[in-house]
């Protein structure tokens, strides 16, 4: 895309000069090639920020020139209404006028947002960032123009363009040390962090997010803090893949004694299960069950009875490999009986997998298909659980024909075959799904505005809620807004891991918390501090 110097923007929209080519929005849509839509609104409204440059009050110019774009928003000239902005933003930062430097500022990157995304203009979306940072830059506005770097390199990342995004990352990350903003610093070193890891630079990637943990911590801070594990998790997988399984447990270590010195109880245990899961990586099968037995120890102790479950279910599933199959079915016993007690359908339906897959190994194919038949049942009646069938469809396959019934093997490959194929399942009608829940969940990143993935931080002692619920609705109390969307309406979490609100995604920042109340409402806080958007 060509990119207009900021100057010739300036002078386009906000009529400076004898040459400028007529009123701003005009001269803007001339140099688009599209003639204007002139209306008494825009009319009035271009009338007012000449008066204003007249009066040489540079405030009422900015104040003026915002007004101008909101008309031509509201006409879906956001285009346009970005010229305007970015001419505002001049105005405001030569008024002094911080307050509403800011307002300008928030008002582009809301419009920067929609013409990415519902405008689908990425590029130019991510050019006019450059812009907004060469302006900040001349004013010498350097919170607002590291604030600008960040967003210009989160919506690259957004479209996966994590080699461009990374420069930016790192020139906001070196503004924001200057500024001393721990917050902001955290926030831009997670998202670094994210990028290395996508262009699979894993030894730095591994410093910059345990150092995005422990500015986040320092600062108090949860939601960067939560998202700095989830990061080292990742990264320590990939590590651990790439045959580095020592870095990988280091990694994940580091981070879960940081989290232990003043991190919260949701963050202790996210670093748990990320040092876990490192382990497991690693093959470091004994270490990780002693972690395991910690962790027990201690849910057990908080009565934290959903937790139990899930740990004692990973400890069989590890000494399932150990073949350990007696200790693994006394400890799938203790999780069944604690997933009946609370009604927790898809809990026990994994439960009577782990002992069809225990018996399995230990050579009892026929024991194996009776309890893998009943696992099937639940997950079909919990919404099909997509995931559940398949893994139950493979194992009764290899069960049968260990048993030398290939005839029922052929049918348990078809079905696994088939379901394979299906297309994702849509969002089910709220009618149809029971109220009730946990809890507490937390952000929610979306892939599409009809498909939303549901993602999890450690939020309280939540661990299996894409396993351990069937679905529940909940209300929104509070209008949300993002990616230019506003609505209030019921969300609906289905049986595997989707949202939806009305036809509408749900988007939330990373740093945003929400809470479902035994009520089966929802609320939620804005963390101010957040990027509007981030890596997926």
């Amino acid at each position: 895309m060509h990119r207009i110097p900021t100057l010739a923007v300036l002078v386009l929209v906000a009529g400076w000069g004898a040459g400028c080519g007529g009123s701003g929005a005009a001269g803007v849509a001339a140099a688009q090639g599209a003639p204007p839509e002139d209306d008494a609104a825009l009319r009035a409204s271009r009338e007012a920020v000449r008066a204003a440059q007249a009066a040489g009050d540079p405030a009422a110019e900015a104040r003026a020139l915002q007004g101008h774009a909101a008309l031509l928003h509201g006409r879906t000239r956001t285009s346009e209404a970005c010229d305007s902005l970015l001419a505002a933003l001049d105005a405001a930062g030569r008024a002094k006028d911080r307050v509403l430097l800011r307002s300008v500022h928030d008002d582009l990157a809301d419009r920067l947002q929609v013409l990415a995304t519902t405008g689908r203009r990425p590029e130019e979306a991510i050019a006019r960032y450059g812009q907004v940072v060469e302006v900040l830059r001349r004013l010498k506005e350097a919170e607002d123009a590291s604030l600008a770097l960040h967003s210009r390199a989160t919506l690259a990342a957004d479209q996966e363009k994590f080699s461009d995004a990374i420069p930016w990352f790192e020139e906001a990350v070196a503004e924001r040390r200057k500024l001393e903003r721990p917050v902001a610093l955290a926030w831009s070193l997670n998202n670094l962090g994210w990028c290395l890891l996508k262009t699979r630079d894993l030894a730095r990637a591994g410093p910059v997010v345990r150092e995005a943990y422990e500015k986040a911590r320092g600062a108090g801070v949860t939601g960067p803090a939560g998202k700095a594990i989830e990061n080292g998790k990742q990264v320590a997988l990939e590590l651990a893949a790439a045959g580095k399984g020592e870095d990988a447990v280091a990694l994940t270590r580091g981070l879960l004694e940081a989290a232990r010195f003043g991190g919260t109880v949701a963050e202790q245990e996210a670093a748990l299960e990320g040092h876990f899961r490192s382990l497991v990586a690693a093959r470091r099968t004994e270490d990780a069950l002693d972690l395991l037995s910690g962790w027990l120890a201690g849910e057990r102790t908080l009565k934290n009875r959903n937790a139990e479950a899930a740990i004692l279910q990973e400890k069989a599933r590890l000494l399932i490999e150990r073949k350990d199959f007696d200790g693994a079915r006394a400890g799938i016993g203790e999780s069944l009986a604690i997933h009946r007690e609370i009604g927790d359908r898809l809990g026990e339906a994994w439960g009577l997998f782990l002992l069809a897959r225990a018996a399995q190994a230990g050579g009892k194919p026929r024991e194996a298909l009776a309890r893998g038949q009943e696992a099937l049942s639940i997950f079909e009646a919990c919404g099909r659980h997509r995931q559940g069938r398949v893994d139950c469809f493979q194992l009764l396959r290899d069960a049968a024909r260990d048993a030398g019934d290939l005839d029922a093997a052929l049918r348990w490959m078809k079905a696994l075959e088939e379901t394979l194929a299906e297309p994702p399942p849509a969002p089910l009608d709220p009618h149809q799904v029971r109220q009730g829940g946990p809890d507490r969940v937390a952000w929610y990143a979306a892939a599409s505005e009809a498909d939303v993935v549901l993602r999890l931080s450690r939020v309280g002692d939540l661990w299996h809620l894409s396993d351990a619920h069937d679905g529940f609705t909940v209300k929104v109390e509070h209008d949300w807004r993002a990616r230019g969307v506003h609505f209030r309406g019921t969300i609906v979490l289905l049986a595997g891991d989707r949202v939806m609100v009305g036809r509408y995604a749900l988007f939330l920042r990373p740093g945003d918390k929400a809470e479902v109340t035994k009520g089966g409402v929802l609320r939620g806080t804005r963390d101010s501090s957040a990027p509007a958007t981030r890596p997926k």
